[in-house]
């Protein structure tokens, strides 16, 4: 079997490793640049050889991927080879993230709804390799030929590999609660899960910016009126500090980076000032109502964190993540 070129900006790795591995559990195989050097002659020669073997060529379009040269020249490259090649649409829109070459090209839309992987995806991909679709453990083939298209449900059960959200176990609350509990919207929890962030949760990020830049311009003026030399040094020193606090809050701002976390979870930190901690991870709340917060919480989740300038973990969603045994 052929293997799967997967093209994708560096700035799109999350949801890139997310998509490889679940190709790679529904038994394809898929090749990316991640552990070579960028930028050495070994790799340019290892990308070009991995596109001339491939069986077909997947790239991930993001406005990041729009931009980047080396996705542009793969995506030509696989062109002149003759490759299948196929869209998967993970951020931005037609006119931010769709190059005017692939703008008529059907393509694969996971922003909101990433079940387009296990729904879309990779029976496509199973069609054009000629692979089997993996059935379950436990369970049969279908008897009909894999050429017909009656054996539908087969092409679904790479679902199960794609450790997709499970339902609540007892006890314990559905994302929707923990929508409300911990004040995010469920259109949110979409946009976290293809590692994108809503405008609000940004503007989170923001914690006590303007008043850093207020007392970056009370220091500055402090430090023009003060004629002791000591004094001075002292201040311009708290001033560079504050300086690179405001400006890695504003890179923060600017380009946030969206992570997630699975494990059991808990309440820490004082009652005013609760943290969620998922694993050996501690989350900062953003919530009004800290009352809602309780001690400890049933099952498993997967939760959705983006970073501050300060090093500090702030919570953006959350869901229950119970894994099904097959």
């Amino acid at each position: 079997m052929k293997h799967i070129f997967l093209s994708y900006s560096r700035k799109d790795i999350e949801i890139m490793r997310r998509v490889r591995e679940d190709l790679s559990a529904a038994g394809l195989k898929v090749w990316t640049d991640e552990k070579l050097e960028p930028g050495t002659p070994s790799w340019r020669k290892a990308i070009e050889s991995a596109i001339e073997k491939a069986g077909c060529f997947v790239v991930i379009l993001s406005p990041d991927a729009k931009q980047s040269e080396w996705v542009d020249r793969e995506l030509g490259y696989a062109t002149a080879c003759g490759l299948r090649i196929i869209p998967v649409l993970v951020r931005g829109d037609e006119r931010s993230a769709v190059p005017l070459e692939l703008i008529n090209m059907q393509r694969i839309d996971i922003r909101s709804d990433y079940a387009s992987v296990a729904d879309q995806l990779i029976p496509t991909l199973n069609t054009h390799l000629g692979v089997k679709p993996k059935p379950r453990s436990g369970q049969r083939r279908p008897a009909e030929p894999a050429s017909q298209p009656a054996p539908k449900a087969s092409v679904t059960k790479p679902k199960a590999k794609t450790r997709r959200p499970s339902s609540p176990i007892a006890g314990q609350p559905s994302a929707e609660e923990l929508a409300e509990i911990f004040g995010f919207t469920m259109d949110e929890l979409l946009l976290n899960r293809n590692m994108d962030i809503s405008k609000r949760q940004r503007s989170s990020i923001l914690s006590n910016f303007w008043t850093g830049c207020v007392i970056e311009l009370i220091l500055l003026f402090t430090t023009l009126l003060i004629h002791n030399e000591i004094l001075r040094a002292v201040l311009f020193v708290m001033l560079c500090i504050i300086g690179l606090i405001i400006a890695s809050n504003l890179y923060a701002y600017l380009f946030p980076r969206v992570k997630s976390i699975t494990g059991t979870v808990k309440r820490t930190g004082s009652k005013r000032n609760p943290k969620l901690q998922v694993r050996d991870q501690s989350l900062i709340l953003n919530i009004k109502d800290r009352d809602l917060v309780s001690e400890t919480y049933e099952g498993r989740y997967r939760a959705f964190y983006a970073t501050s300038s300060y090093g500090a973990s702030i919570l953006l969603s959350i869901e229950p993540w119970n894994e099904e045994k097959n």
